[in-house]
Parts: C-alpha cells; sequence; structure tokens
C-alpha cells in the first residue's frame, strides 16, 4: 500500500471509531490485532533485512504499533508495500 493510501486507510479507521458509540473498547482491540499482524508480518517478510528505521524485529514492531499506532501503522503498510514490490533496500 503507497504511503498516501496508509495514511487514508488509517484517517478512515479512526473516523469510523469516532462515530461509534463504543469506540473505547473496539480501539484498543483493533490497535491490538493490528499490532499482532505486524509482528506476525515483519517476521514473514524478515524486516530486519531492509535498510529502514521500522526495519527491527517482530517485537519492537508489535510495541511501535502498540504505543503509536496512528504513525506506525501507515509508516509499517508503506514501507510493507516497498518491500513487497522490491523498492526497499536490503542491509
Amino acid at each position: 500500500m503507497k504511503a498516501w493510501q496508509a495514511i487514508l486507510l488509517t484517517l478512515l479507521i479512526i473516523a469510523i471509531f469516532a462515530y461509534m458509540p463504543w469506540w473505547w473498547f473496539f480501539s484498543p482491540i483493533v490497535v491490538l490485532i493490528s499490532a499482532i499482524w505486524g509482528a506476525i508480518d515483519a517476521a514473514q517478510i524478515e524486516l530486519k533485512k531492509y535498510k529502514s528505521f521500522l526495519a527491527r524485529g517482530p517485537v519492537t514492531v508489535f510495541l511501535g504499533m502498540s504505543l503509536l499506532w496512528i504513525i506506525y501503522f501507515p509508516w509499517y503498510l508503506s514501507f510493507r508495500y516497498k518491500i513487497k514490490h522490491g523498492e526497499a533496500t536490503l542491509k
């Protein structure tokens, strides 16, 4: 997913939760699920092999998404896109 698409998706998710009456219950669940997915995906695509600030282990990806989801989630999605399309450089 390109950077603008990742940011748009993140804003869309935030907008959906802004109008939900139970947003305070569901938003931590979505953050946790996306953090778990990010950690598993980081291990599968071997994120550590690439040059980037995001190129860390699965635990760091999980913590980053858990604590700074609004920034880390779209950043991770856009970097993942670069890896999948061969645009990311290896270390």
